[in-house]
């Protein structure tokens, strides 16, 4: 039977720190706009067949559904993410910060833990590869084509206007997908703390863990569809996001927990699993 805890100082640290550093990758240019490069994923048979497809919705002027992709996949991700957080909020202002380990505010504020350290790792790795998104593949360095897939204000036009000749960072933040990362750290981090808390459930089980595929494989999907990422970008975000919401869940069990001790030269991190 597992049980789960939170320290509100702690967990609210990290949360904090995490959001921080994500707002930071957001909102600051951190590179500047490098030259434009079409070449797609062109070593990954399925990556290159998107940006293939993309490219044929863009000579028939199919793109309608890009756009809607993107926006639907923004929903469910702050969804995901902005409901344990509410929950968390308005909890906190009613019963005090002092008794946040009480479940299911306690499940609320590990989903959210998960979440936000799955975004943040995410974005590090946006910013340490700098790789382009599908779109810049299939648009080149056609204008009219951005515009069509509501991205044009990520690259940098010509002085004349009538080609594209830079990437900004965000057109080159495609691997690996922080959507994905985010909905699956926030799911399965909650599915895991709702299937192993209390007596074993089989039903429960497959209840909670199956919601959380579902919505990571949902805006795993969008985000492909919204010509925003690869295939291998939102199964990279998937895979890393849930590995982290459950990691962080596991080591929210009170047998598993850890304390910083002194050491030779400094200090070291210790604990038990």
């Amino acid at each position: 039977m597992a049980e789960y805890a939170v320290d509100p100082r702690v967990d609210g640290a990290i949360i904090g720190v995490s959001a921080a550093w994500v707002l930071t990758a957001e909102l600051v240019e951190f590179s500047e706009p490098e030259a434009l490069d079409t070449r797609g994923r062109v070593d990954l048979g399925l990556d290159q067949s998107v940006a293939e497809h993309l490219q044929l919705r863009w000579f028939l002027r199919d793109t309608e559904g890009i756009t809607a992709a993107a926006t639907a996949s923004d929903v469910i991700a702050l969804a995901t993410v902005a409901a344990p957080a509410a929950y968390v909020g308005l909890a906190v202002l009613r019963v005090g910060p002092a008794e946040a380990s009480i479940t299911p505010l306690a499940h609320a504020v590990i989903g959210v833990e998960g979440g936000m350290v799955a975004l943040a790792v995410a974005e590090g790795f946006k910013l340490g590869v700098g790789a382009a998104r599908p779109y810049v593949a299939a648009c080149g360095d056609e204008p009219d084509c951005y515009a069509a897939m509501g991205v044009l204000d990520e690259v940098v036009l010509s002085d004349d206007g009538e080609r594209v000749v830079a990437m900004t960072q965000e057109a080159r933040a495609s691997f690996y997908s922080g959507h994905a990362s985010l909905v699956a750290g926030t799911s399965f981090a909650l599915a895991h703390v709702i299937a192993t808390e209390g007596e074993p459930s089989v039903p429960r089980a497959v209840l909670a863990y199956g919601v959380a595929a579902g919505l990571t494989t949902s805006v795993a999907v969008l985000r492909v569809e919204a010509a925003r990422h690869y295939p291998s970008d939102v199964i990279a975000g998937s895979v890393i996001g849930a590995g982290i919401g459950l990691t962080l869940a596991e080591l929210h069990q009170p047998s598993h927990r850890f304390r910083i001790v002194p050491a030779a030269g400094g200090a070291a991190l210790t604990g038990t699993f």
